[in-house]
Formats: C-alpha cells, structure tokens, sequence
C-alpha cells in the first residue's frame, strides 16, 4: 500500500473514532430508563407533602392536598454527566387543546433526583 494512501486511511479512522467518542457526551432521544423511572419524594419543608412519579409514558405531579397533576410524556431526552450522574429533560403535553408542552429537568445520580430549577431540593426514590 502506498504511503499515501495508508495515511489518508490512517486520518480517516482518527477522525471517525474522535466522532464516535463524542456521541457518547451528547444527548440521545430515549423512553423513560429504569434510573429516571420511580416515585420520588423529599423531606426539604416546603416539599415534603409532594411527590414526583414518572413512569412510561406519565409523569404525575403530587401536589400536596391539591391532588396530584398527571401529564402524558412526549418525549425524554438523556445526556451522561460524570459520577454516574445523568441530565433528562422530560417533555410532556399540558394541555391536549392548545397543545402547550411542559419540560422538566432533573439530575440523576447514586444520591438520588435533583430538579434542576430548584437544585438544594434532594428527591429519593421511594422503594
């Protein structure tokens, strides 16, 4: 083989591994994992009569002694963070008539859910 063309093939490979170890930091459209999948709950004061579930296709939304609030899930999307830790964003519908989407954005890792708009708010999965 031909110097030149060893070293063209050679570049070539560099950069398909380069691409191909970049998508594993970026995010991937997926269904709801088993890590993000639960009931969660808290024990910070201003949370601690609600709760959060997600499950295939749902999200509900426990609002203390309002209820619970449910949502179908439009869509999930999962992006790998260092530690074990995953970033989802949780797109769901809010209201079927004007077609108004949600999005929720949590953190989770070994300690446990973090939504990202209120991030001193541990949530762990009730088992």
């Amino acid at each position: 083989m031909p110097i030149r063309a060893f070293m063209v093939l050679l570049a070539l490979i560099v950069v398909s591994l380069a691409g191909w170890r970049a998508c594993g930091d970026t995010a991937v459209e997926s269904i709801v994992t088993p890590q993000l999948a639960g009931r969660w709950t808290t024990s910070a004061p201003n949370h601690a009569d609600r709760f959060l579930e997600i499950r295939p296709g749902e999200i509900v939304f426990g609002q203390g002694a309002e209820g619970e609030a449910r949502y179908p899930i439009l869509g999930v999307t999962r992006t790998p963070r260092p530690r074990g830790n995953a970033k989802y964003v949780v797109r769901y519908r809010l209201d079927k008539v004007t077609e108004t989407d949600g999005t929720l954005e949590v953190l989770v890792g070994p300690a446990g859910l973090r939504i990202l708009s209120q991030p001193r708010v541990l949530w762990t999965e009730v088992r």
